[in-house]
């Protein structure tokens, strides 16, 4: 099931990169992530992410995904977004 999991996740991540959606260089930010997207993201080349977990062994920051201490616009939603 993981594979299958992680199949789809990069499958996704994949095609947004293709159609131009998403870029490597984009600052993303990750909420919830735990290591299977930090495998994801490091497989696919990713060069700007921030993990974040409230556990701060799953992810790079320990962060609350409803009160993040990152300032409006440190990241966007895709490249072709304003």
């Amino acid at each position: 099931m993981r594979d299958v999991v992680i199949g789809f996740y990069s499958g996704v991540l994949r095609k947004l990169l293709d159609d131009g959606a998403i870029a490597l260089s984009d600052s993303v930010l990750i909420v919830c992530a735990g290591p299977q997207d930090e495998q994801v993201v490091r497989d696919l080349g990713s060069r700007d992410c921030t993990l974040t977990n409230l556990d701060p062994r799953a992810a790079s920051s320990h962060q609350d995904a409803e009160n993040l201490s990152y300032d409006d616009g440190s990241y966007i939603l895709g490249s072709n977004n304003p």
